[in-house]
């Protein structure tokens, strides 16, 4: 269609939507690339990434062109941009009739008042399917082929572009049937994880269509809509980050009462994965739910490679998964740690970044003819081959002593208080410090419980029985909630840019005071502390 050929690249702009699967799949039956992007992206990283991947064509929900592309459309270098509308998707409904009017609105409204809407480069997704060539095409199907370039989180660094072939979506899939087999045509698949991301599109999209589930598609959503989208379609299975079914577990026994619920056994898998759960909350939401599978996983590595089995033998609910069937660790020591760094080599891996020949130079490695990839996470393996998360190779901290201390392990033991609700801990460092930072725990509270040093110090009981004195945090900042990132995952980057000074802190541990407080009125406060 308007000339694509086999290795052009599309950029897609698209919510969990039904038409972000028909483009994605057009494309790659002709063997076009797809870019997907989150619509929330800034309009600046769309023309960047679109630009440098020499994109052809951009096809966006008409919401964002206003914020999203019009800032930018004469920067672009692509071809056509095509604007959709869901409606065309709904079917028909009273909603679906309500919401026809509302974007044929804002289709009125571009046609009328957008000189760059009238003119060849930009139309809506009906004349741009109507208007399409009437030459037959051939569908081409090579599985050395690449099928998309999907973004890295970012969470601990600049994002990049992963590059994912055919062949890497069909492995995947087949390793998902093997690992969880419950599933079966017709099962429900609850879409609210994006299809931009790699576990939507892998493990969301693919996966489900691969094996004949129904995807019933969430484009949007808050995350106290999680448990009640949930609840409300009843779905076999669903992918969340852990933050998601912690809402879930607190808010279960009412949810039941309010759709009329006697239990949540309508759901075969209840899949965690993308960010940190503790035992506790493992533990905690396996009794309420009766099952939960977690997992871990990159973009690089096609989403999931390891998940967790549901068989008692192997409950502990401390680890993350055990790897799929033809997939292989290995373990890379680092010598500033001690600790040891997962090493996968996944029949799913990336081919490699995009256009970025240093970052694979120093992600891969090769043993044995196997091509591995660096995680950047440490682990462990025991001797059931279940892998145990230690932490994010980046979220190691080193005080002002030199001592190096890593976040997972602290709130793994703060979380496991009876008064704690979450918690998130980063290191700051205070303006008068000249080097080392002060491991911080940012905590959210269970309801009724006071901002105490008095409540600081009980949880900082409970982590020296479980951690050295040394490997604990050595301030608490009691707060309301913690910031999460727009996937879900506790945004502990926004807390790392805080200043300890501006913050209501409790110091547990002294030993730096003279170090963090700059001026008489907070030395005072920590003397009346003690």
């Amino acid at each position: 269609h308007f000339g694509l050929q086999k290795g052009d690249v599309i950029t897609l702009v698209l919510p969990n939507t039904p038409e972000i699967v028909y483009y994605w799949y057009a494309a790659m039956i002709l063997g076009i690339i797809v870019l997907p992007f989150d619509p929330r992206t800034n309009p600046d990283a769309i023309k960047t990434f679109s630009n440098n991947a020499n994109s052809k064509v951009l096809i966006s929900i008409i919401d964002k062109y206003p914020d999203k592309i019009k800032p930018i459309v004469n920067d672009l270098k692509v071809e056509k941009i095509v604007l959709t509308s869901p409606v065309e998707s709904m079917g028909d409904s009273m909603k679906s009739i309500l919401a026809d009017k509302i974007y044929s609105g804002k289709e009125l409204i571009l046609s009328t008042f957008d000189k760059n809407f009238k003119g060849d480069r930009i139309s809506l997704n009906t004349d741009f399917i109507n208007n399409r060539l009437n030459t037959p095409v051939k569908a081409i199907y090579d599985e050395d082929l690449i099928a998309s370039y999907l973004f890295t989180s970012g969470s601990t660094g600049t994002p990049k572009l992963a590059v994912h072939t055919h062949r890497n979506y069909n492995v995947k899939a087949k390793q998902i049937e093997i690992a969880l087999p419950n599933g079966v045509p017709g099962d429900k698949f609850l879409g609210i994880i994006p299809f931009f991301s790699a576990y939507g599109s892998f493990q969301g999209m693919h996966n489900s269509l691969y094996r004949g589930l129904n995807i019933q598609m969430v484009p949007k959503f808050t995350p106290a809509d999680v448990p009640e989208l949930i609840c409300k379609y009843q779905p076999q299975a669903t992918i969340a980050v852990p933050n998601y079914y912690h809402d879930f577990y607190n808010r279960y026994d009412l949810l039941l009462k309010k759709y009329k619920l006697e239990d949540s056994s309508f759901a075969k898998y209840f899949i965690a994965g993308g960010d940190k759960q503790s035992s506790t909350d493992v533990k905690n939401c396996i009794e309420k739910f009766g099952s939960m599978v977690r997992g871990y996983g990159a973009t690089e590595l096609g989403g999931a490679a390891a998940v967790t089995v549901d068989d008692p033998k192997y409950e502990d609910y401390s680890y993350t998964g055990i790897p799929f069937p033809g997939t292989d660790v290995d373990f890379e020591l680092d010598p500033e740690t001690g600790l040891t760094e997962l090493l996968v080599a996944d029949p799913a891996v990336m081919v490699g970044y995009y256009n970025d020949a240093k970052a694979n130079e120093e992600v891969f490695v090769y043993k044995d003819g196997k091509k591995y990839l660096r995680t950047g996470d440490y682990f462990t393996q025991d001797g059931l081959e279940r892998l145990h998360f230690v932490d994010r190779k980046k979220r190691a901290m080193m005080r002002p002593d030199g001592h190096t201390v890593h976040a997972a392990p602290i709130e793994e033991a703060i979380d496991s208080n009876e008064l704690v609700e979450k918690s998130c801990v980063v290191g700051l460092k205070p303006a008068k410090l000249p080097s080392g930072t002060i491991p911080t725990a940012f905590v959210v509270l269970k309801p009724g419980i006071e901002r105490t040093e008095r409540t600081a110090r009980i949880i900082d009981k409970t982590c020296l029985d479980n951690l050295s004195e040394r490997n604990r945090a050595l301030a608490y900042v009691f707060v309301d909630e913690i910031p999460t990132t727009l996937m879900g995952k506790n945004d502990f980057r926004t807390l790392e840019k805080m200043s300890l000074e501006d913050l209501p802190y409790i110091l547990v541990d002294y030993a730096f005071a003279d170090k963090i407080e700059s001026d008489e009125k907070k030395k005072d406060k920590i003397k009346s502390l003690k």
